[in-house]
This record gives structure tokens, sequence and C-alpha cells, in this order.
């Protein structure tokens, strides 16, 4: 911030003004921050009222270099935190701040938790992946910045992407794109999802020794601040209980660690068992998973599914509602065998029924 005196009408008037970096003109504006009024009424009662003021401002900056001195000593830890090996390149979160305050006079106070996120992003080559897709279709907005963005903010501060565009400067987050694009990126993600779930799941395996002998399937429901229906929009059985909003159900298949596997979109009406078939048949054949057991609760459990399971080559483990249920061998029965105290398990025809005690 700096003083400035403006001259309206042969009078001159005294304001604190503030630069700011103007997103869609590209420039750099003022804004009057507060405005203190004629110089000739504030000179009565201090005749070197414009002098102090201006000497109180440069006293302001210097305690702001001080500042400045001290960001650099703490971002230079910072950096020793971020820095890896394996991401090439020097990369230096100094450059993000300078972008930010190049048109500032003050020192703003800036969220930098998406530093540590990008570097997660890098890692996955993801960076890589959007530059390639961003030449081969030829488009001019700056594809990978916004997806890296919109990445980091889905962590940080998951909100609408208008909303999240309006919050970029409250990080240290480059952006030079506008919201249209932001919304034409979208459309990018939707159409290269299995593309993009393949590339993360080949760079996980690179990065760890990961297991996927067993995953874990499981659906839930995203509800819209809408009540307008489409073919993917729809009213269902909510489980957050929105039942005047139209959602989408969604289905993910975990690894034994939580890492996410696949995902995919239904329509807001669909019933959980009704995901599985497809959500199976998209993992086996869009993305070569083979070989695997999936884990899932009763909901999933049917048996056009678990046909299906077995003859797509899966192995499965499924909860199954006792009480009730006449094709299950008796609790009596002799073939039931012990282990531990909870537990016990019997053949039954090509399958193993474990009875387990819910102790919840």
């Amino acid at each position: 911030m700096f003083v400035k005196v403006i001259r309206v009408r042969n009078k001159e008037y005294v304001n604190i003004v503030k630069s700011y970096w103007d997103k869609e003109s590209k420039s750099c504006k003022h804004k009057v921050v507060q405005n203190l009024g004629l110089l000739s009424k504030l000179e009565e009662n201090d005749p070197n009222f414009l002098e102090n003021l201006r000497n109180e401002f440069k006293k302001y900056s210097k305690d702001k270099e001080e500042k400045e001195v001290l960001l650099g000593r703490m971002l230079g830890t910072f950096k020793d935190v971020l820095s890896d090996d394996n991401v090439d390149g020097e990369y230096d979160i100094r450059d993000e701040n300078k972008i930010h305050n190049k048109y500032q006079n003050e020192l703003e106070v800036l969220n930098y938790g998406n530093l540590i996120l990008n570097n997660v992003y890098r890692k996955l080559d993801l960076d890589k992946y959007f530059e390639k897709s961003k030449s081969m279709k030829r488009i001019k907005y700056d594809l990978n910045n916004i997806v890296q963005n919109l990445v980091a903010m889905r962590f940080l501060k998951p909100c609408s992407k208008s909303k999240t565009f309006n919050i970029f400067n409250e990080y240290t987050i480059k952006n030079d794109d506008t919201l249209k694009s932001i919304y034409r990126s979208l459309e990018i993600l939707c159409d290269e999802r299995l593309d993009i779930i393949e590339h993360i799941n080949k760079k996980l395996a690179e990065l760890f020794d990961r297991n996927l002998k067993e995953t874990f399937y499981d659906v839930t429901t995203v509800y819209f601040e809408s009540i307008e229906k489409n073919d993917l929009l729809d009213y269902g059985f909510s489980k957050d209980a929105k039942i005047n909003n139209v959602q989408v159900v969604l289905g993910m298949m975990i690894d034994a660690y939580g890492i996410p596997i696949a995902y995919k979109l239904f329509a807001g009406n669909t019933c959980d068992f009704k995901t599985f078939i497809p959500f199976i048949k998209e993992v086996k054949e869009k993305l070569g998973i083979e070989n695997i057991t999936v884990i899932a609760d009763r909901g999933l459990n049917s048996g056009p599914n678990l046909l299906e399971l077995k003859k797509d080559g899966f192995e499965f483990i499924m909860s199954h509602k006792i009480k009730g249920n006449k094709n299950l061998p008796s609790l009596t029965n002799q073939k039931w065998k012990w282990t531990l105290h909870i537990l016990k398990y019997m053949k039954f025809f090509s399958f193993f029924l474990i009875l387990c005690y819910n102790m919840l």
C-alpha cells in the first residue's frame, strides 16, 4: 500500500491505495483502501501531515523487507521438505509467490498447501500426461496447469468450479486461464477418464509394490444443488438424505491400502447391485485388471453378480444375511468347523462359507 494524492476540481484528496493484478484485463490497477479526506483540512491540525504519513509508510516498507527476509528463510526450509530426487528440475516456491506478488505492494498471507500436492502430482507424471494431451488436441489454454490447480483445490477446499476460480488468489497458485477454459478442461477429463485411470495405476505400480489381489468395491451417491434431470442426474435413494436433489451414483474400487483403482458414474436412479457387473466388466476389458479378489458388502450380493464374477475369473468375498435365508445350511449342521472363538467355516459347493459374529 502507498499514499496517493488525487486532485479533483482543484482540490487535493489523500488516499491510501493498494495495487492489485486484474486477471480479466491482465493489467495492474489501484484500489482505494481508505479516503482520508481533503489535504487542506488534514493539514490544519498538522501542517506536516502528508510528510509524516509518507514516513510512516516508509517504515512499513522497511518492516516488510524484514518480513521478506524471515519469509525467505522459512521458504528455504520448506523447499528442502519439498525437494525430491524423483522430480525433474529445481522447484522454488518463491517463484509462486513472485508471480502472485508481482503487482502487489504489500506482503500477502497465502496458503501454500497446494505446493505439497503439486509435488505428488508430478510424481505421478500427470504434468507430462496433460502436456501431451494438450499438444495432441492443439488447445490454447494451459490444460496441465488447470488440472493441477483443480486437483489441489479439491483436496484443500472442495467447492464449485466457479468459487474455486475466485479463490485461486488465496493460494500460491499460478493461473492465467479463464473460468470458461476450466469448464472446457472438464470435458477433456471426462473423455479421457479411462486413459487417466490407466496412467495413474501404471505409475503407482512403478512407484510402489502395489498389491491388487485384494480389492474393495462400494457404491455411494453424490447429490447436486439442482432439481433438473438429465441422462446422468436423476432422483434416487440418497445416502445423504437429499431426497429433493438430483444425484449420480458413484461406484469405486480401492486396493488394500485404500488407494483408488477405478471409478464409474451411473445414473442417479441406479440400484447399488446393478452397478456391479458393468463396473467389473469395464475394469477387466478396458483397464486390463484381472486375477483379483473383490470384497463387497451384502448390498451388492446377488446371484447374477456372483455368477458374473466367477465367469470373468474373479474371486470374491461377500457378506450375506443369515436370518430368513432357507438356502444356507443350518447353523447346527455338523459340517461347520471352528476357527478362533468367533468364526467357523464349511465348504459349500465350490465356495467357502464363513460364519462370523458381528460385534458391532
